[in-house]
Protein backbone atom coordinates (compact mmCIF):
# COMPACT_ATOMS: atom_id res chain seq x y z
CA UNK A 1 0.00 0.00 0.00
CA UNK A 2 1.53 3.31 -1.09
CA UNK A 3 1.64 6.39 1.08
CA UNK A 4 -0.57 9.32 0.20
CA UNK A 5 1.32 12.55 -0.55
CA UNK A 6 -0.74 15.75 -0.52
CA UNK A 7 -0.35 17.86 -3.64
CA UNK A 8 0.85 20.86 -1.64
CA UNK A 9 3.80 18.77 -0.40
CA UNK A 10 4.81 17.31 -3.79
CA UNK A 11 7.76 18.54 -5.84
CA UNK A 12 7.30 19.49 -9.48
CA UNK A 13 9.93 18.04 -11.80
CA UNK A 14 10.70 20.05 -14.93
CA UNK A 15 13.03 18.86 -17.62
CA UNK A 16 15.74 21.42 -18.39
CA UNK A 17 15.29 23.70 -21.36
CA UNK A 18 17.57 22.81 -24.26
CA UNK A 19 18.66 24.31 -27.54
CA UNK A 20 20.67 23.09 -30.51
CA UNK A 21 24.04 24.58 -31.37
CA UNK A 22 24.84 23.41 -34.89
CA UNK A 23 28.38 23.33 -36.29
CA UNK A 24 29.28 22.69 -39.93
CA UNK A 25 32.79 22.76 -41.36
CA UNK A 26 31.38 24.16 -44.62
CA UNK A 27 30.28 27.29 -42.76
CA UNK A 28 33.88 28.50 -42.98
CA UNK A 29 33.14 29.36 -46.62
CA UNK A 30 30.67 31.98 -45.46
CA UNK A 31 33.55 33.81 -43.79
CA UNK A 32 36.54 32.90 -45.92
CA UNK A 33 35.28 32.05 -49.37
CA UNK A 34 33.17 29.49 -51.19
CA UNK A 35 30.45 30.14 -53.74
CA UNK A 36 28.06 33.10 -53.95
CA UNK A 37 25.07 33.64 -56.23
CA UNK A 38 25.60 36.73 -58.40
CA UNK A 39 22.40 38.17 -59.97
CA UNK A 40 22.38 39.56 -63.47
CA UNK A 41 19.61 40.78 -65.78
CA UNK A 42 19.19 39.68 -69.38
CA UNK A 43 16.22 40.78 -71.55
CA UNK A 44 14.42 41.96 -68.47
CA UNK A 45 14.79 38.62 -66.69
CA UNK A 46 16.93 38.24 -63.56
CA UNK A 47 19.25 35.23 -63.52
CA UNK A 48 21.77 34.00 -60.96
CA UNK A 49 25.23 32.63 -61.63
CA UNK A 50 27.60 30.91 -59.18
CA UNK A 51 30.78 32.86 -58.53
CA UNK A 52 33.59 30.93 -56.85
CA UNK A 53 35.27 32.64 -53.92
CA UNK A 54 38.47 30.90 -52.89
CA UNK A 55 39.25 30.74 -49.20
CA UNK A 56 42.68 31.97 -48.09
CA UNK A 57 45.54 29.49 -48.07
CA UNK A 58 45.62 27.36 -44.93
CA UNK A 59 41.91 27.40 -44.07
CA UNK A 60 40.70 23.82 -44.18
CA UNK A 61 37.87 21.80 -42.72
CA UNK A 62 40.36 20.56 -40.11
CA UNK A 63 41.66 23.99 -39.08
CA UNK A 64 39.36 27.00 -39.33
CA UNK A 65 37.94 29.90 -37.33
CA UNK A 66 34.32 31.03 -37.08
CA UNK A 67 34.07 34.69 -36.07
CA UNK A 68 30.76 36.48 -36.49
CA UNK A 69 30.12 40.15 -35.76
CA UNK A 70 27.84 39.05 -32.92
CA UNK A 71 28.18 36.18 -30.45
CA UNK A 72 27.45 32.70 -31.73
CA UNK A 73 25.23 31.69 -28.83
CA UNK A 74 23.52 33.66 -26.06
CA UNK A 75 21.27 32.62 -23.23
CA UNK A 76 21.32 31.14 -19.79
CA UNK A 77 22.82 27.67 -20.10
CA UNK A 78 25.34 25.76 -18.06
CA UNK A 79 26.14 22.68 -20.16
CA UNK A 80 27.09 21.71 -23.67
CA UNK A 81 26.97 18.15 -24.97
CA UNK A 82 27.90 16.65 -28.35
CA UNK A 83 24.74 14.87 -29.47
CA UNK A 84 25.69 13.65 -32.95
CA UNK A 85 28.55 13.85 -35.44
CA UNK A 86 28.43 13.61 -39.24
CA UNK A 87 31.46 12.84 -41.40
CA UNK A 88 31.81 13.11 -45.20
CA UNK A 89 35.11 11.31 -45.84
CA UNK A 90 36.95 10.87 -49.12
CA UNK A 91 40.63 10.83 -48.15
CA UNK A 92 43.39 8.83 -49.84
CA UNK A 93 44.52 6.05 -47.53
CA UNK A 94 47.72 5.56 -49.56
CA UNK A 95 49.56 8.66 -50.77
CA UNK A 96 52.90 10.40 -50.98
CA UNK A 97 51.62 12.86 -48.35
CA UNK A 98 50.96 9.99 -45.93
CA UNK A 99 54.36 8.50 -46.80
CA UNK A 100 52.93 4.99 -47.23
CA UNK A 101 53.04 4.61 -51.02
CA UNK A 102 56.34 2.73 -51.51
CA UNK A 103 57.19 -0.97 -51.34
CA UNK A 104 60.94 -1.67 -51.74
CA UNK A 105 62.84 -4.94 -52.02
CA UNK A 106 66.57 -5.60 -52.29
CA UNK A 107 68.57 -8.33 -53.98
CA UNK A 108 70.79 -9.54 -51.09
CA UNK A 109 73.42 -10.83 -53.55
CA UNK A 110 73.95 -7.55 -55.37
CA UNK A 111 72.27 -4.94 -53.11
CA UNK A 112 70.23 -3.81 -56.13
CA UNK A 113 66.79 -2.39 -55.32
CA UNK A 114 63.36 -2.62 -56.92
CA UNK A 115 60.66 -0.19 -55.88
CA UNK A 116 56.89 -0.03 -56.36
CA UNK A 117 55.38 3.44 -55.92
CA UNK A 118 51.60 3.30 -55.74
CA UNK A 119 49.66 6.28 -57.12
CA UNK A 120 47.71 8.27 -54.52
CA UNK A 121 44.26 6.83 -53.98
CA UNK A 122 41.91 4.64 -51.98
CA UNK A 123 43.00 1.00 -51.81
CA UNK A 124 41.62 -2.12 -50.26
CA UNK A 125 44.27 -4.59 -49.13
CA UNK A 126 43.63 -6.76 -52.20
CA UNK A 127 44.04 -3.77 -54.52
CA UNK A 128 47.28 -2.74 -52.78
CA UNK A 129 48.70 -6.28 -53.11
CA UNK A 130 47.77 -6.51 -56.79
CA UNK A 131 49.14 -3.08 -57.65
CA UNK A 132 52.36 -3.66 -55.70
CA UNK A 133 52.90 -7.01 -57.41
CA UNK A 134 52.24 -5.50 -60.83
CA UNK A 135 54.66 -2.59 -60.30
CA UNK A 136 57.39 -4.82 -58.87
CA UNK A 137 56.97 -7.19 -61.79
CA UNK A 138 57.61 -4.29 -64.16
CA UNK A 139 60.64 -3.13 -62.16
CA UNK A 140 63.57 -5.29 -63.20
CA UNK A 141 66.67 -5.61 -61.04
CA UNK A 142 69.30 -5.52 -63.77
CA UNK A 143 72.29 -6.34 -61.56
CA UNK A 144 72.98 -9.82 -60.27
CA UNK A 145 71.81 -13.27 -61.18
CA UNK A 146 68.09 -12.78 -60.80
CA UNK A 147 65.37 -10.89 -62.56
CA UNK A 148 62.56 -9.85 -60.27
CA UNK A 149 59.11 -11.30 -60.80
CA UNK A 150 56.13 -11.18 -58.45
CA UNK A 151 52.81 -12.92 -58.46
CA UNK A 152 49.86 -13.18 -56.13
CA UNK A 153 48.30 -16.48 -55.20
CA UNK A 154 46.23 -18.09 -52.51
CA UNK A 155 47.64 -19.33 -49.24
CA UNK A 156 49.88 -22.38 -49.54
CA UNK A 157 48.56 -24.19 -46.49
CA UNK A 158 51.66 -23.43 -44.42
CA UNK A 159 50.64 -19.80 -44.04
CA UNK A 160 47.71 -18.12 -42.34
CA UNK A 161 47.79 -15.28 -44.82
CA UNK A 162 44.97 -14.76 -47.26
CA UNK A 163 47.37 -13.92 -50.07
CA UNK A 164 51.11 -13.60 -50.58
CA UNK A 165 53.65 -12.00 -52.90
CA UNK A 166 56.14 -14.51 -54.28
CA UNK A 167 59.67 -13.76 -55.52
CA UNK A 168 61.23 -16.02 -58.16
CA UNK A 169 63.71 -16.04 -61.02
CA UNK A 170 62.10 -15.11 -64.31
CA UNK A 171 64.10 -17.64 -66.31
CA UNK A 172 63.88 -20.78 -64.19
CA UNK A 173 60.92 -19.98 -61.96
CA UNK A 174 62.97 -21.00 -58.94
CA UNK A 175 62.25 -19.23 -55.68
CA UNK A 176 64.59 -16.39 -54.85
CA UNK A 177 64.79 -14.64 -51.49
CA UNK A 178 64.63 -10.84 -51.39
CA UNK A 179 65.13 -8.43 -48.51
CA UNK A 180 61.96 -6.40 -47.88
CA UNK A 181 62.61 -2.85 -46.64
CA UNK A 182 60.66 -1.50 -43.67
CA UNK A 183 58.69 1.15 -45.55
CA UNK A 184 55.42 2.46 -44.12
CA UNK A 185 53.50 0.49 -46.74
CA UNK A 186 55.24 -2.77 -45.76
CA UNK A 187 54.49 -2.05 -42.09
CA UNK A 188 50.81 -1.33 -42.78
CA UNK A 189 50.56 -4.47 -44.91
CA UNK A 190 52.10 -6.31 -41.94
CA UNK A 191 54.60 -7.84 -44.36
CA UNK A 192 57.71 -9.58 -42.96
CA UNK A 193 60.07 -6.65 -43.49
CA UNK A 194 63.80 -6.43 -42.70
CA UNK A 195 64.13 -10.16 -43.41
CA UNK A 196 65.20 -12.14 -46.46
CA UNK A 197 62.28 -14.13 -47.84
CA UNK A 198 60.81 -15.40 -51.08
CA UNK A 199 57.22 -15.37 -49.76
CA UNK A 200 55.75 -12.16 -48.36
CA UNK A 201 52.66 -13.25 -46.43
CA UNK A 202 50.08 -10.48 -46.02
CA UNK A 203 48.17 -11.17 -42.82
CA UNK A 204 46.80 -8.46 -40.50
CA UNK A 205 47.00 -5.56 -42.95
CA UNK A 206 45.62 -2.17 -41.99
CA UNK A 207 46.08 0.43 -44.70
CA UNK A 208 45.12 3.58 -42.81
CA UNK A 209 47.17 6.73 -42.13
CA UNK A 210 45.42 7.18 -38.77
CA UNK A 211 43.18 5.19 -36.43
CA UNK A 212 40.98 8.07 -35.27
CA UNK A 213 40.32 11.79 -35.47
CA UNK A 214 39.91 14.14 -32.49
CA UNK A 215 37.61 17.15 -32.87
CA UNK A 216 38.97 20.01 -30.76
CA UNK A 217 37.63 23.45 -29.86
CA UNK A 218 39.39 25.15 -26.92
CA UNK A 219 36.69 27.84 -26.68
CA UNK A 220 34.00 25.19 -26.09
CA UNK A 221 35.94 23.32 -23.39
CA UNK A 222 37.54 26.30 -21.61
CA UNK A 223 35.21 26.03 -18.58
CA UNK A 224 35.57 22.28 -18.27
CA UNK A 225 36.72 21.50 -14.73
CA UNK A 226 37.18 17.76 -15.22
CA UNK A 227 39.90 17.61 -17.84
CA UNK A 228 40.13 14.92 -20.49
CA UNK A 229 43.13 12.64 -20.29
CA UNK A 230 44.65 9.84 -22.33
CA UNK A 231 47.67 7.56 -22.52
CA UNK A 232 49.01 9.61 -25.43
CA UNK A 233 52.04 11.86 -24.98
CA UNK A 234 49.86 14.95 -25.40
CA UNK A 235 46.63 15.52 -23.47
CA UNK A 236 43.94 17.94 -24.59
CA UNK A 237 40.24 18.47 -24.09
CA UNK A 238 38.26 17.18 -27.04
CA UNK A 239 34.68 17.45 -28.21
CA UNK A 240 34.58 14.01 -29.81
CA UNK A 241 36.87 11.23 -31.02
CA UNK A 242 35.84 9.52 -34.25
CA UNK A 243 37.31 6.04 -34.50
CA UNK A 244 37.71 4.75 -38.04
CA UNK A 245 35.74 1.58 -37.40
CA UNK A 246 32.40 0.24 -38.54
CA UNK A 247 29.66 -0.36 -35.98
CA UNK A 248 29.28 -3.91 -37.30
CA UNK A 249 31.50 -6.41 -39.14
CA UNK A 250 33.65 -4.86 -41.85
CA UNK A 251 32.90 -5.77 -45.50
CA UNK A 252 35.50 -7.94 -47.24
CA UNK A 253 37.51 -7.35 -50.40
CA UNK A 254 38.11 -9.88 -53.17
CA UNK A 255 40.77 -11.73 -51.15
CA UNK A 256 38.79 -11.77 -47.92
CA UNK A 257 40.60 -8.94 -46.13
CA UNK A 258 38.44 -6.54 -44.09
CA UNK A 259 37.75 -3.17 -45.72
CA UNK A 260 38.25 -0.86 -42.75
CA UNK A 261 36.44 2.45 -42.48
CA UNK A 262 38.67 5.00 -44.18
CA UNK A 263 40.04 2.70 -46.88
CA UNK A 264 37.18 3.75 -49.15
CA UNK A 265 35.09 6.97 -49.22
CA UNK A 266 32.10 7.00 -46.89
CA UNK A 267 29.42 9.22 -45.40
CA UNK A 268 28.38 8.32 -41.87
CA UNK A 269 26.47 9.78 -38.92
CA UNK A 270 26.93 8.76 -35.30
CA UNK A 271 24.40 9.53 -32.60
CA UNK A 272 25.86 9.56 -29.10
CA UNK A 273 23.56 7.98 -26.49
CA UNK A 274 25.54 9.26 -23.48
CA UNK A 275 27.19 12.50 -24.60
CA UNK A 276 29.98 14.20 -22.72
CA UNK A 277 28.61 17.01 -20.52
CA UNK A 278 30.78 20.14 -20.80
CA UNK A 279 30.48 22.80 -18.11
CA UNK A 280 29.72 26.36 -19.18
CA UNK A 281 29.44 29.66 -17.29
CA UNK A 282 25.85 30.85 -17.53
CA UNK A 283 26.70 34.53 -17.97
CA UNK A 284 29.28 33.95 -20.71
CA UNK A 285 28.22 34.13 -24.39
CA UNK A 286 29.86 31.96 -27.02
CA UNK A 287 32.10 34.18 -29.12
CA UNK A 288 34.52 33.17 -31.87
CA UNK A 289 35.36 29.49 -32.09
CA UNK A 290 38.41 27.81 -33.61
CA UNK A 291 38.03 24.17 -34.67
CA UNK A 292 40.75 21.64 -35.36
CA UNK A 293 40.70 17.97 -36.30
CA UNK A 294 43.75 15.99 -35.17
CA UNK A 295 45.00 12.55 -36.18
CA UNK A 296 46.23 9.84 -33.81
CA UNK A 297 49.70 11.45 -33.74
CA UNK A 298 48.25 14.74 -32.51
CA UNK A 299 48.87 16.51 -35.82
CA UNK A 300 46.27 18.62 -37.62
CA UNK A 301 44.77 16.58 -40.44
CA UNK A 302 45.51 18.22 -43.77
CA UNK A 303 42.76 17.61 -46.33
CA UNK A 304 41.44 19.66 -49.24
CA UNK A 305 43.61 22.77 -48.89
CA UNK A 306 42.37 25.21 -51.51
CA UNK A 307 44.95 25.42 -54.29
CA UNK A 308 47.45 23.24 -52.41
CA UNK A 309 47.46 19.43 -52.26
CA UNK A 310 43.88 19.43 -53.50
CA UNK A 311 44.35 15.79 -54.52
CA UNK A 312 44.42 14.72 -50.88
CA UNK A 313 40.66 14.40 -50.91
CA UNK A 314 37.58 15.65 -49.11
CA UNK A 315 36.93 15.83 -45.38
CA UNK A 316 33.83 17.69 -44.24
CA UNK A 317 32.03 17.30 -40.96
CA UNK A 318 29.09 18.54 -38.93
CA UNK A 319 28.20 18.34 -35.25
CA UNK A 320 25.09 18.91 -33.13
CA UNK A 321 25.72 20.28 -29.64
CA UNK A 322 22.86 20.27 -27.17
CA UNK A 323 22.99 23.17 -24.70
CA UNK A 324 20.94 23.03 -21.50
CA UNK A 325 20.31 25.20 -18.49
CA UNK A 326 21.47 22.67 -15.88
Amino acid sequence: MSDFTPRENSVSIRNPATANFLIDSRDRYGFYGGTIQQPFVSSGVTYFSSIAVVQPYGQTSCDFLINKNNSLLNGYFTRLAVQEVFLDYCMDNISAYNGNNKFIVQNPSTNAYASATLPDGNYTTAQAINYTASLLNASTITQGISTFVSTTTGTTGTSNANYSIYFKQSTTGAAFAYYVSSTALAVQLNAPYNVSTNIVDIKCAKLLPTSYYDFVCPQATQNQDIKDSSTALTDRNILYRWYLAWDGPAPLDQYGYPIYQGQQPFISRRSIPFPKQIKWSANQPVGQMAFQVLDDSGNIANPNVEGENAELGEFEWAMTLLVSEN
